[in-house]
Parts: C-alpha cells; sequence; structure tokens
C-alpha cells in the first residue's frame, strides 16, 4: 500500500507541474483562463506543491513501516455483474438528462434517477472488481467499456481514472493478476487520449469548431495546476485583491454548512453552490449572478490553499498532512472496503482543495460500497437458498 500512496504522490507531481512546467519552460505561458502573467507567482505555486511531495515521499521511505498488498474480499462475482448495472444505468442516466449540459445544469436534480445514480458510482465498482474480487474476469473488457461510455457522458477523465486505478492498484494484491494488460491498455490510452479530449468537448459544446492546431495548448493548459494556482497567489502576494469573499466562501464553518445541507432535505443554512466555484467571482471580476447561473467548476490545490491561509508554513502543514494520512490508511490495512472508500481520495484532496466536493465524492463511494456490500450478503443469501432447495428436493 506504501508504493501505491506513493504512486499516487508522483502522479499528482509530474502529471500536473513537471510536464506542464517543461511545457512552459519550451512554449512560454499557459493563458487558458486569464491574461495575468507572474512568473514569481508561477515558481512558487511549483514548489509549494513540488517540495511537499518530496519531502513526504522521503519520509515515507524513512518510516519503518513496510509495504503491503490488500488480499480480495469478495469471492463471488458481485462487484463486477453490479459495475455492469452501473455502466447500463449510466447510459440511461445521460440519455434521460439529456447529455453533459443537462447533467451539468441539473436537469435530474431531486429526481429518483439522481437519486439512484449515487449509489452506482462506476469508477469505485471497477475497483472494487478487479481489486476486492477473487474471480478472474476480462479486465480489459470492462475498462474499455468503461472508457467509452464516460467519454461519451461528455467527461475528459475517463483516461485519468484509468491511470488512478493502476496506481491505486498497486496497493492490491490482485494488481498481479492484471497489471500487464492494464498496462498495454494505458499505452493505447495515451496514444489515443487526445481523440478523447477532442470528442468529450465536441459532446459538451454540441460539437462545434474545433481548432486542431491548439489542442496541446488546451491539454495541456486543462491538466496543469500551475496557472490556477498563479492566478490567486499573485493576487495574495501584490495585495491587490480583497479576499474576504474568499475567506468566506472557502472557509471551513461555510464548507461545513454546505455538506450538513447535503445530508438533509432542504437548505438548512440557505441556498449556496461550491466554493470552488466562486473562484471566477473572486478572482475573474464575474457577476454572483453569473456564478450562481452557470457551472464552472475551477479548483485550486492542497498547498494553494494552505499558503493563502498560511504563508510559507504551506509545505510543513501539507507534509503533515500527508503523513498523517498515510499513517491513518496503513491502521487500516485488514479492512480491503475501508482502504478502497480512502486511498481514491487522496488524489483528489490535492488537486482540487473544496472539502464540499471532496465530501460529496466520498459520501458517493460510500453509498456505492454500501450498495456492493448489501448486494454480496443478498447474493450469497440467495444462492445458498437456491442450493438447499435443489438439494431438499
Amino acid at each position: 500500500m506504501k508504493k501505491a500512496f506513493i504512486a499516487i504522490l508522483f502522479f499528482y507531481l509530474i502529471f500536473h507541474f513537471i510536464i506542464p512546467q517543461i511545457y512552459i519552460l519550451c512554449f512560454g505561458d499557459i493563458h487558458l483562463y486569464s491574461d495575468i502573467t507572474d512568473s514569481g507567482a508561477s515558481i512558487k505555486v511549483f514548489w509549494l506543491n513540488v517540495l511537499p511531495i518530496l519531502i513526504t515521499v522521503s519520509l515515507l521511505y524513512i518510516l519503518p513501516l513496510k509495504n503491503f498488498q490488500v488480499k480480495p474480499a469478495i469471492r463471488s462475482s458481485a462487484a463486477s455483474e453490479l459495475f455492469y448495472v452501473s455502466m447500463c444505468y449510466t447510459v440511461l442516466f445521460v440519455i434521460v438528462a439529456g447529455g453533459f449540459k443537462g447533467i451539468v445544469s441539473g436537469a435530474l436534480s431531486g429526481s429518483l434517477f439522481n437519486y439512484v445514480n449515487l449509489f452506482l458510482n462506476p469508477l469505485v465498482l471497477l475497483m472494487a472488481a478487479i481489486f476486492l474480487q477473487e474471480k478472474k474476469m476480462k479486465v480489459v473488457q470492462m475498462i474499455l467499456i468503461y472508457v467509452v461510455v464516460i467519454t461519451l457522458s461528455g467527461s475528459r477523465s475517463a483516461i485519468i481514472g484509468i491511470v488512478l486505478v493502476f496506481l491505486i492498484g498497486i496497493g492490491f494484491y490482485n494488481f498481479n493478476k492484471y497489471q500487464k494488460g492494464i498496462k498495454k491498455l494505458l499505452v493505447y490510452a495515451s496514444i489515443i487520449s487526445p481523440v478523447l479530449f477532442i470528442l468529450a468537448t465536441q459532446l459538451r459544446e454540441s460539437f462545434s469548431a474545433v481548432d486542431l492546431s491548439v489542442i496541446s495548448y488546451v491539454m495541456i493548459g486543462r491538466v496543469s495546476c500551475i496557472e490556477l494556482g498563479m492566478i490567486p497567489v499573485h493576487f495574495m502576494d501584490t495585495n491587490s485583491l480583497d479576499f474576504s469573499l474568499f475567506f468566506e466562501k472557502y472557509g471551513m464553518i461555510h464548507q461545513l454548512k454546505l455538506i450538513v445541507d447535503s445530508l438533509v432535505p432542504g437548505d438548512l443554512f440557505g441556498f449556496d453552490i461550491m466554493p470552488n466555484q466562486y473562484y471566477r467571482q473572486i478572482f475573474f471580476g464575474q457577476s454572483e449572478s453569473f456564478v450562481l447561473e452557470n457551472y464552472m467548476s475551477i479548483n485550486i490545490t492542497f498547498p494553494v490553499y494552505l499558503y493563502l491561509y498560511f504563508g510559507y508554513w504551506s509545505i510543513i502543514l501539507t507534509v503533515l498532512f500527508l503523513l498523517l494520512y498515510f499513517i491513518f490508511l496503513y491502521k487500516l490495512k485488514n479492512n480491503s472496503y475501508i482502504l478502497l472508500l480512502f486511498l481514491p481520495p487522496l488524489y483528489h484532496i490535492l488537486i482540487y482543495f473544496d472539502w464540499v466536493m471532496i465530501f460529496n465524492e466520498f459520501f458517493v463511494s460510500l453509498l456505492t460500497v454500501g450498495t456492493l456490500f448489501g448486494y454480496k450478503l443478498f447474493r450469497n443469501y440467495f444462492v445458498e437458498s437456491v442450493k438447499s432447495d435443489s438439494h431438499v428436493n
């Protein structure tokens, strides 16, 4: 599990900072979201994220905690069966919602369709099928189905999801069965990823014209966390912006209120959107009404969030958080279901820090794992009942 934890940290480091920084050094700054240029702030953002990861990885190698792999906990094919159900349901959900625009605009918000969707997270079920299920299955086929369905729904993160499956899988015993097939699939997926990116973008934009000459620029800009970190750091360092709205919307008390509201019917503390959607109002000057009416999630990383509150102490605080998170996971090494719940969010906490979004994703994963556990018990009971009846007859 230690290797999986370190692999996720390195992926975050390389994919979102090292590769974009190399691109910036070769071709110049990326201005996908704003025309603000501040090389000093960009370099600061780079090191605010890189240093904590390097320090944490070094300390993890020093810690006298042995690496271990989580053993499978499901003897039946319950997880793979539920995964295929979730894929069929996702297709139905996208059709009924009217595509990606219907999903993000909340076309099915409050409906039974949306409620059922909370219990069938495809990526969680895919990981459960691959890593927690003893029975060997057609993993390549399952992954291909996942990539196709998720891409056709308008999401541009299908390939990243599979990369995370590979990295998380290092911590599970079943990984040894499937790593060759997944590695091959990742190679092919990397080659066609630009095509998938364009396809998902076209589905979002109702097949409007795409300028292929700037596709690499847009792709690097999308995966890079440097520009979106540079903008708030620039304003903080130059003291040229009132941060009161940021501290109000991103503050822990406000986020706790939103989390509570997401768990109970109605809006106990009044209606509001996720903090990351206020990024546009805080740093781009867009109106509150525009932000409320037009969904667009823009994220800052965990180290940058801490920097805006605590300055350079963010480096030490990030390291402490990551070490404590690892120790927490290590203590749970004998509970495969719990590890499946808490290991994947590590990447999400780092890349888009918004406790409301993180909690919502965790809550959906919890409901999905609960559904899987309940289905497994029901399936086992049903199979045993059928066997008992056949023996009686």
